[in-house]
């Protein structure tokens, strides 16, 4: 006996010394087999120990009631005080009504082997009842284990709810499992452990799951499960090396009518992950390996559905993004770049069309409204406006020019959201070249101004709201040269006309 034990032994003893001196006194236990503490409002008194244990021999018998005094269990122990575990002997238990729950012996794990602990365990013949009286289990134990042999338990009514074999304490062979008098399950083992066929049934006795359980006692190769009308609802495919480690695994969830819904291969540096609609159509889709995204991409979420392609991560092939609204981005990539015509699709149908080369905008790019009119277009050169434009610029004006890598180069017009026309110029090279008008409200001529590659030159030109002359300046090469100034007031309340030098 190690000395834990006897020191634990010789606590219990010292706490129960003071119930040696009444005879018969009572010790409560909740249902669990726990002391009953009466501090604690959540204890239940549910069975009651009389102490101090009658000595027989060199054990203790230990006797528990229910509240009634109707006997709840019997054996016997070593010590003095009560371990639920640690009976020996003849130990039987009993429902309140008296009637036999279980039967078994326990005996000192040291009587059975020389193991060095003295643990009890059950040894010999062990019976279960139901509160009916009806057998549950009836085993035989060696030393804790059970002795080989073959064995089965029963439900309440005596049907058949287990049935196994036992060879060197492990179940060998087959172990099947009843509900209702009705098979539910089959499993194959060997030396205690899973292997072959496993397979387990619905309550009608259609199949539900079939797999195999390899060498290494691991799940391998398909692994089936079926509804209860015998449609298959889920297919794993498992790949093991020869260290039993898992190193490809292939899912398949499939619908009510048997269609795949998703599926779910990996294997080391590879993923792919795909799912369908009730049609069989494919909705989503994604495949990585060592290097990125590979192949077809789709991805869906509550607005819009991607459809891509990828080459070692980089986007290479048809790209679509569809919204729910209806709009719709299309074109395609070269390695990571747009290229060629791209198309942009609104929910009223209007579209803008563009094309791309390496990545950058080069060419025409046109707006269309729903009935295929031109409302604007812009020619690119390497992602820079270069060739003829009419356009809207971030402010909503309309502008007719050409531009020449990225600046105005030509006549340039600019115009209102509505059409009025409210500048006139001419650009060289992005720089203002010519004369340069701007317009007020009723159309009339605002200001003129005159410029030579940027630099103002000529004629600097102000009217009034009326349209009447307000000043005059003139340059030469960006210098003033001259000026004349004079106010004509031809507003309607002037009379004949004023003229003011």
């Amino acid at each position: 006996m190690d000395i834990v034990m006897i020191n634990r032994r010789l606590v219990f003893i010292l706490l129960l010394l003071p119930l040696f001196v009444q005879a018969g006194q009572r010790v409560w236990l909740q249902e669990d087999w726990r002391y009953f503490d009466a501090a604690d409002p959540d204890d239940r008194r549910a069975k009651y120990l009389e102490v101090p244990f009658a000595k027989e021999g060199e054990w203790y018998r230990v006797v528990v009631r229910y509240p009634d005094g109707q006997l709840a269990l019997e054996g016997q122990s070593l010590t003095p005080e009560f371990n639920r575990y640690a009976l020996l002997g003849g130990v039987r238990e009993y429902y309140p009504d008296g009637q036999l729950a279980r039967k078994t012996h326990y005996v000192p794990r040291d009587d059975v082997c020389n193991c060095g602990r003295s643990t009890p365990v059950e040894h010999g013949e062990s019976e279960e009842y139901f509160p009916n009286g009806q057998l549950k289990r009836k085993v035989t134990y060696y030393g804790g284990g059970l002795v080989d042999g073959d064995y089965q338990e029963f439900d309440s009514e005596g049907r058949v709810a287990r049935a196994y074999t036992m060879k060197s304490y492990r179940k060998q062979g087959l172990y099947t499992e009843y509900r209702d008098g009705r098979l539910v399950l089959e499993e194959q083992y060997v030396n205690g452990r899973r292997q072959g066929i496993q397979k387990s049934y619905y309550p009608d006795g259609a199949l539900k799951r079939i797999y195999f359980v390899g060498q290494h006692f691991e799940p391998e190769g398909e692994d089936r499960t079926y509804s209860e009308v015998g449609l298959l609802k889920r297919n794993v495919m498992r790949v093991l090396d020869d260290s039993g480690r898992e190193v490809e695994r292939r899912v398949e969830h499939y619908g009510e009518a048997e269609q795949l819904r998703s599926l779910h291969h990996k294997k080391p540096g590879w993923e792919l992950a795909e799912e369908y609609d009730e049609n069989g159509n494919l909705v989503a889709r994604k495949e990585e390996g060592p290097h990125g995204y590979q192949g077809l991409f789709i991805q869906k979420d509550w607005r819009n559905v991607i459809t891509a392609h990828y080459v070692d991560g980089v986007l290479h092939g048809r790209f679509v993004e569809t919204s729910s609204g209806e709009e719709r981005v299309e074109g395609n990539y070269e390695h990571g770049k747009k290229t060629g015509l791209w198309l942009s699709v609104a929910r009223d149908g209007s579209r803008e069309e563009a094309r791309y080369e390496n990545g950058k905008l080069h060419g025409l790019m046109q707006v269309m409204d729903a009935d295929g009119i031109r409302r604007a277009y812009i020619t690119y050169k390497n992602d820079e406006k270069h060739g003829p434009a009419d356009h809207e610029t971030e402010s909503g004006n309309r502008v007719v020019t050409s531009y020449h890598e990225g600046e105005p180069d030509g006549d340039y017009l600019e115009y209102t959201r509505h059409g009025r026309l409210i500048e006139k110029a001419h650009y060289r090279r992005g720089n203002l070249h010519g004369a340069q008008y701007s317009f007020d409200r009723e159309g009339r001529m605002a200001s003129k101004r005159s410029y030579r590659n940027g630099v103002p030159h000529g004629e600097l030109l102000e009217t009034g709201d009326f349209g009447q002359h307000l000043f005059s300046l003139h340059y030469d090469n960006g210098e003033r040269v001259g000026e004349g100034s004079f106010y004509m007031d031809l507003s309607p309340d002037s009379g004949p006309g004023t003229i003011t030098r």
